[in-house]
């Protein structure tokens, strides 16, 4: 191996350090948010489109037990993506809040994070139940609705008897006892995407603020290009990168 080449390792490692320290390592966790919630988000438009269309009531009569059911699996299979996604981001979300975390980031977290209100608390354990138990069970309520006139209204609902199956904190518990009726697919869904996308948008920021006002407390501009100070990799990388020698061409044989 020539110098120039051990030159270039040296520097391909210096990269690969650079790519795990400070910034880039923040930005590259919450792209790995963002990307969680891109798909959160679009696994539940999907969802409530679906439930939309189930509740047509005229695309339910006439049906046989078997198309029925056949329906109802595809409102179980987007439901199933949905709270896995939902899962997936928050935990995702706890790792990068204890990655870099301090007094002020945790405090806000504790009032912002909305995981331990009693919807949030409900979607966990139907994610946990659909994972290693059964699907939610859901049902289909008809109404009759008399204005603007007679009509029969549909309405896909989450059993609340089911609800009180799973093994819930005494808070949540009182929250599901409390419910008038069995709650409405449409709205567990929309509140809860609602509430976490408001959520996501608040931490990333919180944690991109946290993370300046430590780099500022931590950092001291270099005086020189001669040696690594603590988190000034990219800043000394940038200064090996001006010195290197052009790469010479292979020879031919």
């Amino acid at each position: 191996m020539t110098g120039a080449d051990e030159l270039y390792d040296e520097i391909r490692t210096l990269i690969e350090e650079a790519a795990q320290t400070g910034g880039a390592k923040l930005e590259a966790d919450l792209r790995m948010v963002w990307r969680s919630l891109g798909i959160f988000t679009s696994n539940a438009a999907e969802l409530r489109v679906q439930i939309s269309e189930e509740e047509r009531t005229e695309n339910w009569l006439g049906l046989d037990q078997a198309e029925f059911e056949k329906r109802m699996d595809e409102i179980d299979r987007l439901l199933h993506n949905f709270l896995a996604a939902a899962y997936t981001l928050s935990q995702l979300t706890m790792k990068v809040r204890n990655a870099y975390a301090n007094q002020a980031l945790n405090e806000a977290y504790e009032q912002e994070s909305p995981f331990g209100e009693p919807l949030f608390r409900i979607v966990k354990k139907l994610r946990t139940d659909a994972q290693h138990v059964r699907l939610p069970v859901l049902q289909q309520r008809q109404m009759l609705q008399m204005t603007p006139q007679p009509a029969v209204a549909c309405q896909l609902v989450v059993n609340r008897r089911y609800l009180e199956t799973l093994d819930l904190d005494a808070a949540t518990r009182d929250y599901v006892a409390g419910l008038a009726e069995d709650p409405p697919l449409d709205m567990l869904v929309d509140a809860y995407t609602l509430r976490v996308e408001r959520f996501t948008r608040w931490f990333v920021d919180a944690v991109r603020q946290a993370s300046r006002g430590r780099a500022r407390r931590n950092t001291r501009a270099p005086s020189s290009c001669s040696g690594f100070g603590e988190g000034r990799r990219h800043w000394a990388l940038k200064c090996r990168v001006r010195r290197l020698p052009q790469r010479p061409a292979p020879r031919g044989r």
